[in-house]
């Protein structure tokens, strides 16, 4: 067994390191004690990449997990609001106990099939189509074309671009999702 010098198990997580490692010369298994990773001065911990998922730094996530930060789902029916406006999406079945960034529009990318893509990703409920909407995950694939409905999709976060808002109106929702792409085709 490889654990952290700050494992904890049991009731209570009343086992420790110390715990284990005797169990372990008892039972004739090895158990390896190694030091946290520590990035920018503190451990690279779970809770620690839990607590930047929810303030949406996905940057900060990946960098504490070695990789991007990413989900991969089955895609299912969505509101068709993405389509009607021009902007196909992709809608991913999300479980509820499955931890996501915070509502807001990511930049990131999607693979499909192993052909990776740009894309512009909203987490949450998008609050102009609020009514009968659920908390969800959907990307806008640039640059692809086709039918996406029962495959799987894996998409990686790479920067949170603004929060999830209200818009008065349809044209400036057009507006700002036309401003997100233009800055992941510049920046990615």
């Amino acid at each position: 067994m490889l654990v952290g010098s700050d494992f904890r198990f049991g009731a209570r997580a009343a086992g420790d390191v110390r715990m284990l490692a005797e169990w372990g010369r008892r039972n004739a298994v090895g158990v390896e004690v190694v030091d946290l990773l520590e990035v920018a001065g503190a451990p690279a911990k779970s809770t620690r990449i839990r607590h930047l998922l929810d303030d949406g730094d996905v940057k900060g996530a990946s960098e504490l997990l070695g990789r991007p930060f990413s989900y991969a789902g089955c895609v299912c029916k969505g509101r068709g609001d993405g389509a009607s406006l021009g902007f196909a999406t992709a809608n991913l079945q999300v479980p509820p106990d499955r931890q996501l960034p915070a509502d807001g529009v990511y930049a990131g990318y999607a693979t499909v099939d192993d052909v990776r893509y740009k894309a512009a990703v909203s987490v949450g409920i998008p609050p102009t189509f609020a009514e009968g909407s659920r908390d969800n995950l959907e990307a806008h694939l640039l640059g692809f074309e086709g039918d996406l409905y029962g495959r799987d999709v894996r998409i990686e976060f790479v920067e949170r671009l603004r929060p999830m808002r209200k818009f008065d109106d349809v044209d400036d929702l057009v507006a700002a999702v036309k401003g997100d792409i233009a800055w992941i085709e510049g920046n990615l």
